[in-house]
């Protein structure tokens, strides 16, 4: 008797539980599907992983496991060039063999400097063949900004393709290379004007005389060794060299395997830099690695793009946010259902556009990725759910290496319980998301060049005492059904046009160019677009500020996407924090709005002018109406 009360308690009170967590229970089962796909691939992934650790691989290593298999096949398109698997290993043994020659050795650093070509490839896989770190620059950075990435990578060296002549010519003009070695790959046209004021091998000379026999290197070398330097724009001025490891760029790799990418199935067709990981890691190594052979475009064509597509039978792609909206924004061709592109896979592509850019465009999938260069909690959208860039098993959130800490709008800092502990967000509140840091390479983070760079990166005392979270800066939103939305980028940086703006690194340039005056520079927001644009607001009580001047140093001191559209001049002193910070939240939220704002707003006018004009109704509305396309 008792034991039937017990047994009719037990079943009425699991029933209860089973009544008020219903809705939960229902996602669980609802998800299940989706989440035993993704555990499949998780554990092919971590499975791999273990092999290439335990084994030593390298980059180089792998690959020429690869080249046995796939000797004579194609590796990589590149306009009218097919480049196979054996050509490529040749032209980087041929690498390794000449710089090592030099005297080149494991622990030296290069800088490398060069659009979009396979010379890129093989020159950072050649160099790494006898353990030499390549520094990827981006080809878009000018003057201080280019000598700094060089100078913090300790770089001693640089190679450039002829076409970055003249940005090479205007550090040296300067007075900057003064130490480094110079070495030119050439283009398929030579540089219009030879470099001049130092000397610089011919590096395409030198490595067509050069055995392209196996490179052997001098000390053994390591799955944990040091590979690439990527350059990440962060919240403390000028870009970071973030460190990236041979078993880095493994863990990178599988996003072919997330892409469901299939060796003699698939053609990976790149429109992004190289110099960035989404082209440069996750796109070559598609190839490299996995036997997705890469169509390397030099530059992204909008107009171009669907009759490449056609012409190499590209099967997948690869994007940064508004790549999806230039293609949108394109006038309907035939081409746009012509193609077999099945899959797209990137980040930062805009939830307004993602449905019409599926329908229109043959029913591509798209699978939006989370990231960064030196994060350790990077997911991608494998199911193709639309605006998410990933998703988490609602009943494991508690104990997977994932946080969403709730922070302070004002400070940025994590906002914390009694016990010193991080809050977590509710369900359907944007939180910033942290990476639990361990030795697994998937959850490592290993910094930047810059130590203190790496320790404002990291913080402590999220779930338990002592333990490190790596600080994303990215505020997601988790909905109940355990998917990821990215919402905004938190402190000082922001993204336009698929690239991380330093506002600190922009401000000084303003700054510089508007004699000195103070200013502040922060991301806005224009309506229908993807990411936040530069605007910058300057104080100018005594009306003196020389637009002509600030303009031009506008212009030559950084890249296009850097540069400020709207700027705000303040008849007044801007009000400072008690640490004598210049306040900008205030600023920032008023946005471009000249209705609103009684300070004068001017609009930097790229295409005709390249100065800054006044914003007036007429152009304001262009602006937020979508007429004008940026």
């Amino acid at each position: 008797m008792l034991w039937t009360i017990l047994l009719r308690a037990v079943g009425f009170y699991t029933l209860l539980k089973i009544f008020q967590h219903r809705r939960f229970l229902y996602i669980c089962v609802k998800t299940l599907p989706r989440d035993v796909y993704a555990a499949i691939i998780f554990g092919y992934v971590n499975a791999f992983l273990l092999y290439i650790k335990y084994t030593n691989q390298t980059t180089a290593s792998y690959f020429d496991g690869q080249v046995i298999k796939r000797r004579g096949k194609p590796c990589f398109y590149f306009e009218e060039e097919v480049w196979t698997y054996e050509q490529v290993q040749k032209e980087s043994y041929k690498v390794g063999n000449f710089f090592q020659s030099l005297g080149y050795k494991k622990g030296d650093t290069v800088a490398l400097m060069m659009e979009n070509r396979p010379e890129y490839v093989f020159t950072w896989l050649g160099l790494s063949r006898i353990g030499v770190v390549t520094s990827l620059l981006n080809y878009n950075i000018r003057l201080k900004s280019l000598e700094h990435c060089v100078n913090v990578s300790n770089s001693t060296a640089i190679i450039f393709g002829s076409e970055m002549t003249p940005a090479i010519q205007e550090v040296i003009n300067s007075g900057g290379f003064k130490n480094l070695e110079l070495y030119c790959i050439e283009d398929r046209t030579p540089a219009e004007i030879p470099l001049k004021g130092r000397p610089v091998v011919n590096l395409s000379e030198q490595l067509d005389s050069t055995l392209s026999h196996p490179t052997v290197s001098a000390e053994q070398l390591n799955n944990d060794d040091v590979i690439l330097l990527v350059y990440t724009s962060g919240t403390t001025g000028l870009p970071k060299a973030s460190l990236v490891r041979q078993s880095r760029v493994f863990s990178m790799s599988m996003s072919a395997t997330g892409a469901r990418l299939k060796s003699g199935k698939d053609i990976l067709i790149t429109p992004v830099p190289l110099y960035h990981v989404q082209g440069g890691v996750l796109g070559v190594t598609a190839a490299i690695f996995h036997g997705v052979p890469q169509v390397i475009l030099r530059k992204f064509s909008a107009s171009r793009f669907w009759s490449q597509c056609i012409k190499y039978k590209a099967t997948a792609g690869q994007y940064l946010g508004e790549i999806i909206r230039y293609l949108y924004n394109q006038p309907d061709r035939p081409e746009d259902k012509l193609h077999q592109v099945k899959t797209f896979f990137g980040n930062g592509v805009n939830p307004a556009i993602w449905e019409k850019f599926v329908e229109r465009f043959n029913n591509i999938q798209i699978k939006e990725i989370f990231g960064a260069t030196e994060g350790n909690c990077n997911l991608m959208n494998i199911v193709g759910h639309v605006g998410a860039c990933g998703f988490t098993p609602v009943w494991a959130l508690g104990f997977l290496p994932y946080f969403f800490a709730k922070v302070d709008d004002a400070t940025g800092e994590i906002v914390r319980d009694k016990n010193g502990f991080a809050i977590h967000v509710k369900v359907g509140e944007a939180g910033e998301l942290l990476g639990q840091i361990s030795s697994n390479p998937m959850r490592q983070f290993d910094g930047y060049t810059d130590k203190e760079a790496t320790k404002k990166k990291i913080a402590t005392n999220i779930r338990s005492k002592d333990d490190q979270w790596f600080r994303t800066g990215d505020l997601l939103e988790l909905d109940e059904y355990g998917y990821w939305y990215f919402k905004d980028r938190s402190g000082d940086t922001f993204r336009w046009k698929g690239e991380n703006v330093s506002t600190a690194e922009v401000e000084e340039v303003v700054t510089r160019g508007a004699g000195m005056k103070a200013c502040v520079v922060y991301g806005v927001q224009i309506p229908g677009v993807e990411g936040r644009c530069g605007m910058a607001a300057v104080a100018d009580p005594e009306g003196t500020l020389d637009f002509d001047a600030l303009g031009d140093e506008v212009r030559r001191s950084l890249p296009s996407y850097a540069r400020p559209l709207f700027l705000r001049v303040l008849n007044s002193e801007m009000n400072m924090t008690g640490t004598f910070k210049l306040q900008k939240v205030d600023l920032q939220k008023a946005g471009f709005d000249i209705g609103k704002i009684k300070d004068a707003i001017f609009f930097y006018k790229e295409a005709h002018y390249k100065k800054y004009v006044p914003l007036d109704e007429a152009l304001y509305q262009d602006v937020i109406s979508g007429k004008m396309r940026f």
